[in-house]
This record gives C-alpha cells, sequence and structure tokens, in this order.
C-alpha cells in the first residue's frame, strides 16, 4: 500500500500509513518497511527523520539484532532475488546516511561515514559521493585520486555506465573548481600586491 502511495506522489500519506502499523509487524517486516520508510523521508525531504532511521539500523546491525540474528538475507530488487551479507548491508546504510549528511551540508560527518563504508565493502557508487563530497570541502586532490580509482575501473561496479559517466562528469567539475580556485587565489595575490 504504501510503495503504491509513493508512486502517486503521496509519500506524505504513505510515511503515516506505515508508521500507523509498523509496530504490528514483525521485526522482519519491520525491516523491510523501515528500507522503505527512509525512500519516502529521501523524498519528502525529511533528512533528520531519515538519518535517525539509518542510525537505528546501524544499531540493530551492530548489536547483531538485524536480519534476524542471520549473517544473510534474501533481497529483492527489480523482481530479482540475491543474498546481502550484514557486512554489506552495512556498508549501504553507511553509504545512505553519507547522503542524507551531504544534504544537510554536513560534509565532514558524511566522509567518515563514506570512508568507513568504504572500508567495509568499496564501490565506484560510493566512491563517486565519497569524491563530491571532498569536492564541497575544496580538496580537490583528495577527490581527484578517489575519483581517479573508478575511472581506472579499480572498484566494484565501476563497470555499469553510471560508475562510468558520473566519475568523468565529476573529474570535468574537479577541473573547473581547481580553476575557479586558482584564479581566485591569484586575483587575491594581486589585490595584496598592488
Amino acid at each position: 500500500m504504501a510503495i503504491v502511495m509513493k508512486q502517486q506522489d503521496r509519500a506524505e500519506e504513505a510515511i503515516e500509513a506505515i508508521k500507523s502499523f509498523r509496530n504490528q509487524c514483525s521485526k522482519q517486516a519491520q525491516e523491510s518497511l523501515d528500507n522503505v520508510l527512509i525512500d519516502l523521508y529521501k523524498k519528502c525531504g525529511r533528512v533528520e527523520e531519515q538519518i535517525e532511521l539509518l542510525k537505528q539500523k546501524l544499531r540493530m546491525i551492530y548489536q547483531g539484532e538485524a536480519f534476524n540474528g542471520k549473517p544473510t538475507k534474501t533481497a529483492r530488487s527489480h523482481g530479482r532475488k540475491f543474498q546481502v551479507t550484514i557486512k554489506q548491508e552495512t556498508s549501504r546504510i553507511l553509504g545512505n546516511l553519507g547522503w542524507a549528511y551531504m544534504q544537510q551540508g554536513n560534509y565532514q560527518a558524511a566522509e567518515v561515514v563514506y570512508h568507513k563504508a568504504q572500508t567495509i565493502d568499496p564501490d565506484a557508487n560510493k566512491a563517486c559521493n565519497m569524491c563530491m563530497c571532498l569536492i564541497k570541502q575544496a580538496r580537490y586532490t583528495e577527490a581527484q585520486a578517489v575519483v581517479d580509482l573508478v575511472l581506472q575501473r579499480k572498484l566494484l561496479g565501476s563497470d555499469e555506465p553510471k560508475s562510468i559517466n558520473e566519475p568523468r562528469n565529476l573529474s570535468r567539475n574537479l577541473k573547473m573548481q581547481v580553476i575557479k580556485y586558482n584564479t581566485h587565489i591569484l586575483i587575491k595575490f594581486f589585490r595584496v600586491e598592488n
């Protein structure tokens, strides 16, 4: 029901619907509903609630409560079933938390969780997000090193179309940012000299 509401641009109603019956569901169903809630919060721009729910999911993992205490779970995406490990889920949640922090403009927190996510289960998508985070902090050399890993296809998912185009765009953006930064420094320098 909530997914249908989301598709009909009734995300706020879907959030309230899930909240009203979530506690009546099994823990396993609650985990699935929480994933839907996270997407709905993201769609509605409710970043604080998204962050809280992501942190709650991480606490469940660290306390051994996720996946009903099992090391893997069967997940579905686009009609296909596949196995997800706790390690992969932790990295995915950390990546989502990093993105939420980016939406808040909290780039330092985003960087910390992206780094942790990449340490656990590195992939091209999170690397591109880490690159954007570093660009926002004007740390261009580090950002270039991260985007180069993706461009050299050294990370999982680097061969996917999105992971080919995104790093190229980031690399172009990075070059423009460096030019702007260097121009700004030169202008300041010449103003001081005169």
